[in-house]
């Protein structure tokens, strides 16, 4: 039997993050993937002669001297990064009203923008910003980079006010507060779900600046595929964890699906929390936490169609929304009501994502259901025309190749919703620690969703880890 100090379940960002973190203490790590590459949902996929983007479109902290890029720098993740179009890295089209907006990176040169359009609501906008940056200032890990920063906590349960309540109490324009409602499209909690502090430590950063990865996800996970072979772990791909075991000595084994237990000191599940519990021994929760943690909402799902850009025109700014509701708690994940967002890349030839929200519970979350191949295809048709509809002048150039499901998502990550767990204000957050020492969790429903929460949930946990020890 191989032994261990940790063995590490899944091998995303947080996975691979702890990884090299438990790696640097000296200890003999061990990291499982059960797919058959790290990290499959952030490397991206080839179809039909093009490379397509799936999960690392940009981010925001990654610049000289930002914490993002300080997080990698500690991790040994070398990797090139430049910053978004200069004129906007997001369009917003505010369908019923037919106005567009870009936001641009530099927090004075946004507050200006959007006083150009809305100029009888300037002094709230710079109220708002500032309110925004003085919430995100209350995280430690946000300021780790600075010496001297106070040791307040990290995205501790914060149950003030909704960003739906903020916005209301800040803003007149349904069209402002439809802007800043945009970026819950990156974390999956609407405004009136979401806390006005959780969503601004998400946020923030993004009003500063936005960068994109030279050579896009899969630069990424090779840069981490190389810090993980500098640092010794051990990398058990196509494996397979069917449950843990807590033995009499205290030791973890980890029960695989083809070949022998692992033992280990420590266990860190980087699984949708609902999938940990399946594989846990029991007392590692109280039966109370269960019912509680079942009540906690699961994000909305994707739906994504892949395209080639086969115009003459190559998209510059990454992003562009079509929001046809300008209150986003209305925004429904089907119909009419569908908001969409559409990602371009900047590979040769360029690629571009339409992601659209999923009903959680439908038939696009099980691929053996008889229903879903002829489901996959009227949804993918559903999809391609409403886009027609509300954007002609983007589909025109674009060549649909490829479509992914909830159920696709499932097939790489054991759950379909979009960012897992929803960070609901209503209700109390995964923990990374448990009941028995020795066992953790970490990933996006631990901190937040994104690079910078995946990676940051890997600090976080390192933290206590080295507490305890």
């Amino acid at each position: 039997m191989q032994k261990y100090d940790a063995v590490i379940i899944g091998a995303g960002l947080s996975g691979m993050s702890v990884a090299l973190l438990l790696a640097r203490r000296g200890w003999r790590v061990a990291l499982l993937e059960q797919g058959r590459q790290l990290a499959p949902l952030i490397a991206g996929f080839d179809r039909a002669g093009a490379h397509f983007e799936t999960g690392v479109h940009y981010s925001s902290c990654l610049g000289a001297g930002e914490v993002g890029r300080f997080f990698l720098e500690q991790l040994g993740v070398e990797v090139a990064v430049r910053a978004c179009a200069d004129d906007g890295y997001d369009e917003i089209r505010l369908l019923p009203t037919g106005r567009n907006f870009k936001m641009v990176c530099g927090r004075e040169r946004l507050a200006a923008a959007l006083a150009r359009e809305f100029p009888a609501e300037r002094d709230a906008i710079a109220r708002y910003l500032a309110r925004v940056r003085a919430a995100a200032d209350q995280s430690a890990f946000l300021h780790a980079h600075r010496r001297g920063w106070p040791r307040q906590g990290f995205f501790e349960p914060r149950h003030g006010a909704t960003l739906r309540e903020v916005l209301d109490e800040c803003f007149r324009s349904p069209e402002l507060k439809a802007i800043f409602s945009t970026a819950t499209f990156l974390h999956g909690a609407p405004p009136a779900r979401v806390s006005f502090a959780q969503h601004s430590c998400i946020v923030s950063g993004m009003f500063d600046s936005m960068w994109e990865i030279v050579g896009g996800g899969r630069a990424l996970v090779a840069a981490y595929r190389d810090a993980l072979a500098r640092a010794g772990v051990e990398i058990l791909l196509d494996t397979t964890v069917t449950n843990i075991e807590l033995a009499p000595d205290r030791t973890k084994l980890i029960h695989i699906r083809h070949g022998a237990p692992l033992s280990a000191a420590r266990c860190v599940s980087t699984l949708h929390p609902r999938e940990f519990f399946q594989l846990a021994p029991a007392g590692v929760y109280r039966a109370g936490y269960l019912s509680r943690a079942a009540r906690i909402p699961e994000t909305t799902g994707f739906f994504c169609l892949y395209a080639v850009n086969r115009g003459e025109k190559i998209y510059a700014n990454n992003n562009i929304f079509l929001l046809p509701d300008l209150d986003f708690d209305q925004l429904q994940p089907d119909g009419e009501g569908t908001p969409y967002y559409l990602n371009f890349s900047h590979e040769t030839p360029q690629t571009a994502s339409l992601i659209a929200f999923v009903p959680p519970g439908q038939t696009l979350a099980d691929r053996h259901s008889p229903a879903y191949r002829a489901e996959k295809q009227r949804t993918a048709e559903q999809h391609r025309q409403r886009l027609a509809e509300l954007s002609p002048d983007v589909l025109r150039d674009l060549r649909f190749v490829a479509a992914a499901t909830p159920a696709t998502q499932r097939h790489y990550t054991g759950y379909s919703g979009g960012y897992g767990l929803m960070h609901d204000a209503s209700h109390v957050n995964i923990l990374p620690v448990t009941k028995l020492p020795g066992i953790y969790l970490a990933g996006q429903s631990v901190v937040a969703p994104g690079l910078l929460g995946s990676i940051i949930s890997a600090f976080l946990l390192d933290k206590i880890i080295g507490a305890e020890n």
